[in-house]
């Protein structure tokens, strides 16, 4: 039954107010309102307590009500179930709103930082360098403040041997067009957002500039999760591990030192294994593959060409892949190769993941419609942030598809986000984190994520959940 503040409350809500008791059948008692008691000026609801009076301050007046000595309302009587047979639940609560319901806590800047981080090894791809030892490994980190100070952080990872964003687009999108679309939008409008990037920046074949708008997405889910004290999980109502487990990263030029590769990774407590392949004609990469397996009997083992083949050779490689206990055979085919991708599912021993093809949502949803997938691989940057990267997985989770994780190399903040949204889908199978293995990420501070034997624990702090420097994030910047 509403009563008479619950129906004041509807109306400022946009509601119609409601009389009480207008609605109920005739069976329903109606509960008798107790009188109000006249209280002169103060205007106290009955059963609110009056102040009690001063000692010592003079005479009271028998006229003025307001005056009178405060006396001690009788106790209320334990009272039994009503009519209905509801038991009593003591005094009515107040439900008051808070004092700052009505304020929409908004984006209030975005900035940029183009920042050089130290580098340990070499690691290239099919379509080139990644990161060189010895020279910076350029990052673009982005922060996001709120109205209320919040703050939150992302991150972008230019490489063009992997994607068209280069250092110099992503910043200029982000401080061009990005940045201004998000300033004064509701911090809580992850959606809202994402929408408002695709009128920004207009798509090709799928979505545009994905890597700074993830930089961007994720920095106000940083921010939107702290400014509530709440982790990633904890927002979004989900998070099914507490641990993902990565897979040590093999890229060699050689068989020769693909068992180096090995040894070191498992001297670091990695036990699975990820080969890049693609880099050198067929018998080269069959013969590394076939070392790592060597090397690593009892190893899960996947193979990643990043694109490298044509259809043929992706078939040939494939039926050689069999013998070896591959676990999965990672993009094969260029990315907009869906037909090929399709035959290749088709006639392949080996289960085909699709990654470079699934930017957006309706990308995955294409590959289901044509049978033309296996597996999925999750990556938060390549999707243009969280939010899409939830609406993906979910798709995949509901097709049945398995989902393998994957980064891009990603300093300590772009591998918080991935951990969060492998752990909020329950990845089990090893993923493709491999930041720490490449680079090091100086600007982090406690708490600091832990990985441990190969063993990554997802953060459980406010927003990412992890620490970051902001006077060394500015003393990296270039």
């Amino acid at each position: 039954m509403a009563g008479p503040r619950l129906a004041h409350r509807r109306a400022d809500q946009g509601g119609d107010p409601v009389r009480q008791g207008a609605d109920l059948p005739d069976r329903v008692p109606r509960l008798r309102q107790p009188r109000r008691r006249n209280l002169g000026r103060l205007h106290l609801h009955p059963g609110e307590r009056q102040p009690l009076a001063v000692r010592g301050q003079g005479s009271h007046s028998h006229q003025d009500p307001a005056c009178q000595p405060h006396r001690r309302l009788p106790r209320p009587r334990a009272r039994g179930p009503d009519r209905l047979g509801r038991q009593p639940h003591g005094p009515r609560r107040r439900h008051v709103r808070p004092r700052d319901a009505g304020h929409v806590n908004r984006i209030a800047r975005v900035e940029t930082f183009t920042v050089a981080l130290p580098s340990l090894r070499d690691f290239s791809v099919a379509g080139g360098s990644v990161v060189q030892g010895g020279r910076p490994a350029v990052r673009v980190l982005v922060k996001v403040t709120a109205d209320d100070g919040a703050t939150g952080w992302g991150e972008a990872t230019p490489i063009p041997s992997w994607t068209y964003e280069t250092t110099e687009s992503i910043v200029s999108t982000i401080e061009g067009y990005l940045a201004p679309a998000a300033v004064g939008r509701p911090l809580w409008d992850l959606d809202g957002l994402c929408r408002a990037f695709d009128r920004t920046i207009s798509k090709g074949f799928s979505i545009g500039m994905p890597l700074a708008r993830a930089a961007v997405d994720v920095a106000c889910h940083d921010a939107f999760a702290r400014s509530l004290g709440l982790s990633l999980g904890e927002l979004w109502g989900r998070r099914r591990r507490d641990t993902i487990e990565l897979a040590w990263i093999v890229a060699t030029e050689s068989a020769a030192t693909a068992a180096d590769s090995v040894t070191e990774g498992r001297a670091h407590g990695y036990r699975h294994l990820k080969v890049k392949v693609g880099l050198h004609d067929e018998d080269e990469d069959m013969a590394i593959v076939a070392a790592v397996r060597a090397a690593a009997p009892d190893a899960v083992l996947w193979v990643d060409a990043n694109q490298g083949y044509t259809a043929a050779a992706a078939l040939r490689v494939a039926r050689r892949l069999a013998d070896l206990d591959i676990a999965v055979f990672e993009q094969p085919l260029p990315s907009n190769d869906i037909a090929g991708l399709r035959r290749l599912r088709d006639a392949s021993p080996v289960p085909v993941a699709v990654d470079e093809s699934l930017r957006h949502p309706s990308d995955l949803a294409t590959f289901v419609r044509l049978d033309a997938i296996d597996v999925a691989v999750a990556k938060v940057q390549r999707c243009g942030g969280l939010t899409l990267a939830l609406r993906q997985c979910q798709l995949a989770e509901d097709c049945g598809l398995a989902i393998m994780g994957s980064g891009l190399t990603e300093s300590d903040v772009g591998l918080a986000a991935s951990l969060h949204l492998f752990a909020a889908f329950g990845v089990d199978t090893p993923v493709d984190l491999n930041g720490r293995q490449f680079i090091a990420s100086p600007y982090a501070t406690d708490p600091v994520i832990t990985v441990a034997d190969g063993v990554a624990h997802v953060p459980t702090g406010p927003g990412l959940g992890i620490g970051v420097d902001e006077q060394v994030v500015r003393a990296l910047a270039l």
